[in-house]
């Protein structure tokens, strides 16, 4: 039984980087209107920085 070739097999999708920048741009709104505990604000922040070095590095 012969494999199916790849780029049939597998949708294609968006680059890393532009799927990096709109997950940063959703954290950015979240942080701006967050009404919850600093701790959990904190870990958003967290999240915040490490998609921007990713957006920077895919960059």
């Amino acid at each position: 039984m012969q494999k199916p070739d790849l780029d049939i097999a597998m949708p294609r999708r968006a680059p890393l980087g532009r799927s990096f920048e709109e997950t940063l741009r959703l954290c950015q709104e979240a942080t701006k209107t967050f009404r919850g505990s600093e701790e959990t604000l904190k870990c958003i922040q967290q999240v915040e920085e490490c998609l921007r070095r990713l957006v920077d590095e895919t960059n």
